[in-house]
């Protein structure tokens, strides 16, 4: 009977504890969404802890159990976002580039307040270098296997780096454009643009 109850008290524990951690995801995630509407129109450094704790109507103390200032949670959204983009684009190094295209299309148009960071008013240089480092080491690594090369040469990384701005600039002209074009047209146009490129590798 002591046993029984023993269980019974573990169990309880554990419920509490998994309601505990699904009430701090659900802060956090009014938290992360908070900032992330306010960048559509403001950059960081505009933003205050008042109109972010309005914003996701939580108190300004609820913020700091969890962050220590609004940059300390900036950042974790962009490790957040840079961890989901890897997944995606680096899980099967096997991708073609229409394949990495369409990826990186398709995210964009699902996270497009995210994307504020990169192609918005909010834009960040940092971040965007961190997304460009991302897709280059996917490009690079499909360039390889295409190819059938072993080493990566300092021309392929500028031709790299060449091909990765331009893919930005498309697709900042299609955020610009409150996405004017399809994302079946986007990735047709930047599989375009690729194919006129590999006659200069």
């Amino acid at each position: 009977m002591l046993a029984k109850r023993h269980i019974f008290y573990i169990c309880r524990l554990g419920g509490i504890q998994l309601k505990e951690d699904r009430r701090i995801r659900k802060t956090k995630t009014a938290i992360h969404n908070a900032l992330i509407n306010l960048l559509q129109d403001n950059s960081i450094d505009r933003i205050t802890i008042k109109s972010l704790t309005e914003e996701a109507d939580i108190h300004r103390a609820t913020f700091y159990v969890h962050y220590q200032d609004i940059y300390e949670l900036y950042e974790e959204i962009q490790n957040n976002t840079i961890h989901d983009l890897s997944s995606l684009l680096l899980e099967n190094i096997n991708h073609s580039n229409q394949e990495l295209f369409t990826i990186l299309i398709n995210y964009v148009w699902d996270n497009k307040n995210i994307c504020h960071m990169c192609y918005g008013p909010s834009f960040d240089p940092h971040f965007l270098n961190r997304v460009s480092a991302v897709l280059e080491t996917c490009y690079l690594n499909i360039w390889l296997q295409v190819d059938h090369l072993s080493e990566i040469t300092d021309e392929m990384r500028f031709l790299t780096t060449y091909n990765i701005h331009g893919c930005h600039a498309i697709i900042s002209r299609w955020f610009e454009s409150d996405f004017v074009l399809s994302k079946d047209d986007i990735i047709t146009l930047l599989y375009k643009v690729n194919e006129n490129f590999e006659q200069l590798t």
